[in-house]
């Protein structure tokens, strides 16, 4: 039996739903609209596709046993890729913890575990001050099938804006 675990971060590179978010304020829609012209069912399907043909291969084709994201807009597209990903419960019963984070772009941060390996305790967002406060840290507390606790913490910093303005 192995002793060690699988664990991935990824960066999904505005993976944002396709309907026109409540929680997008109206300039943020308008530069998503923008930005992401041509971004339809087809085009998210074909991505979480992609994304999913990634994932199953890792960790010798059996999927990683944690995937922690960033630059993801909400659940409801990690849901969608956990659908696409399409293991077996046997093989992969794989759950989301989200954190539903205050940026102003939507972005977010989650992890996907497998509930056969792990059991979700408790998740915490901390809020990291400098000028301005940064996205969130979500810290995750799970616990192992041999009864280890193990904290896995996440986040997605700003690249290169100095200001946000809302």
């Amino acid at each position: 039996m192995k002793n060690y675990y699988n664990i991935v971060w990824w960066n999904l590179e505005n993976l944002f739903d396709t309907f026109d978010s409540p929680h997008r304020p109206e300039w943020l829609q308008s530069k998503l609209n923008s930005e992401l012209q041509g971004w339809d069912q087809q085009v998210l399907e074909m991505k979480l596709i992609n994304l999913a043909s990634i994932l199953r291969k890792m960790n010798s084709n059996t999927g990683p046993d944690i995937v922690g994201v960033c630059e993801v807009e909400n659940a409801n597209v990690l849901d969608q890729l956990i659908q696409i990903l399409g293991f077996p419960t046997n093989q992969r019963n794989y759950q989301l913890v989200h954190h539903d984070m205050n940026d102003q772009r939507g972005i977010d941060v989650a992890f996907i575990y497998d509930a056969n390996k792990f059991t979700f305790e408790n998740m915490f967002s901390h809020v990291v001050m400098q000028r301005n406060a940064t996205r969130d840290l979500l810290q995750v507390n799970f616990r192992t099938n041999k009864g280890n606790p193990m904290i896995l913490i996440g986040n997605h910093w700003h690249s290169r804006i100095k200001e946000i303005k809302s």
